[in-house]
């Protein structure tokens, strides 16, 4: 049973406490803080401006990154493989061809997994003025204190969509898969996220 949460200042120190609990001894002994980051500092506005009459908003995975992970994974699979058939390889050891070929396995098996991934996963985030949606859990804007980014102490990536519950446990969300190299797909999530937030305290 949760002690229903009021106060933003107490949920957050709540939020501290959790994460500072989940650190390790050495992260602890090298001074290291756990990373909570409110929305706003990510956002951008101008970068990715946001209709204030637009009544919902759906970020999925960007599928295509893991397509053409997959693709270059293939590739240098198949060159490897030619490669050792046609004896373009320095080495001839039978060890090494060993090896070589347990490599190649593995590669493979990463681009299936990869592939799977992208054609099959649903991640999503589903942001309206009522809830927010985590790929298949809906929380109204009127059960969530607040939303900040979280991160494993002393890293940079990946970051955790949090949202400080009312009365319930803390909800993390990894961004992990959402990240692009095509797209600062961090700043665009906070800007739809903050954009909602606030219009749904405005109702």
């Amino acid at each position: 049973m949760f002690q229903e949460i009021t106060s933003k200042t107490t949920a957050y120190e709540q939020l501290a406490t959790e994460e500072q609990q989940k650190m390790t001894w050495l992260e602890k002994t090298l001074g290291f803080k756990p990373g909570i980051t409110n929305l706003a500092s990510e956002a951008n506005k101008d970068l990715y401006p946001v209709d204030e009459w637009l009544t919902e908003k759906v970020i999925t995975i960007p599928k295509t990154k893991y397509i053409f992970q997959a693709i270059f994974g293939l590739g240098i699979t198949a060159l490897f493989y030619f490669m050792q058939r046609d004896k373009l390889l320095p080495f001839r050891t039978t060890s090494y061809a060993l090896f070589l070929y347990a490599t190649l396995v593995l590669l493979v098996v990463n681009v299936v997994r990869t592939l799977i991934f992208a054609l099959t996963t649903e991640q999503k985030i589903v942001l309206s003025s009522y809830a927010i949606q985590l790929d298949q859990r809906t929380y109204p804007w009127n059960e969530i204190i607040d939303v900040c980014l979280t991160k494993k102490a002393g890293n940079k990536q990946p970051y955790h969509l949090t949202l400080l519950m009312k009365n319930g446990p803390t909800v993390r969300y990894s961004l992990a898969h959402f990240q692009s190299p095509f797209d600062n797909t961090l700043s665009r999530i906070c800007t739809y996220v903050l954009h909602f937030q606030e219009k749904a305290n405005r109702v």
